[in-house]
């Protein structure tokens, strides 16, 4: 009678097949080890096999390979659960290798602070870009992200400078701005250079910014900016 020994992905202990000793990650398909590499050992059941990705070691970030193609799927997923928390730098000191083209979308909604290096690599993604965590970012943060060729959703941002919005206006495509309620002249003049629909939650402007606004190359919530404007209360106030 033969045995066969399976091996664990990230470890290399060995275990007999058909005990318990390995997980399968559903998501990512890596085969790994319950007891040395699983994460939240406490919440795995002792009978399962196919766990979810908060147990596996590669979809939340602690064990890269960068030879495995498959990894990106699976790491992206970890990220976008929350897994990850904190600086964005942290997690890609860990993954050079990864090309974000292969992403078809991103929700960073944990990253809660970016630097402009960081912001160059997630920005090559190819499809829509959510970056929730970010309640303020900086010139050069703004110039990196409006090189995305995708809708770019920064909703949590609660105010943006001048320099900010002349860079995030030359965006091509969907750029949401809802938490930015006040929205004063000069910013208003950056964004009217946006070409693409922009998403704003401004209820109140001034006779200026709505005279910028109304000149916008692109649409306003989906609208012409005139249509968008009949909307907005016109304040004498900045």
């Amino acid at each position: 009678m033969s045995l066969s020994i399976s091996w664990c992905k990230v470890c290399d202990t060995g275990g007999l097949e058909g005990s318990q000793h390995l997980l399968f990650c559903e998501y990512c398909g890596l085969e790994f080890c319950r007891y040395r590499c699983a994460l939240k050992k406490k919440d795995i059941d002792e009978d399962a096999y196919e766990v979810d990705s908060c147990h596996c070691p590669r979809c939340c970030g602690d064990y890269i390979d960068p030879s495995d193609t498959s990894f990106h799927k699976g790491y992206i997923l970890g990220i976008q659960e929350g897994q990850i928390d904190g600086r964005i730098d942290i997690v890609l000191s860990n993954l050079r290798e990864i090309t974000f083209e292969e992403a078809n979308s991103l929700e960073l909604t944990s990253i809660k602070e970016i630097g402009a290096l960081e912001a160059s690599e997630i920005a090559k993604c190819t499809g829509d870009l959510t970056l929730w965590g970010l309640n303020e970012i900086t010139p050069e943060v703004a110039n990196a992200l409006a090189k995305h060729q995708g809708a770019l959703d920064l909703s949590y941002l609660t105010e943006i400078t001048e320099i900010v919005a002349e860079e995030l206006a030359n965006h091509q495509d969907v750029l949401c701005l809802n938490s930015i309620k006040k929205i004063s002249d000069g910013v208003a003049i950056a964004l009217s250079k946006h070409q693409g629909d922009l998403w704003i939650s401004t209820e109140s402007i001034t006779a200026a910014a709505a005279q910028a606004l109304l000149s916008s190359q692109g649409t306003i919530c989906g609208q012409a900016p005139a249509d968008w404007m009949a909307s907005i209360e016109i304040s004498d106030e900045e």
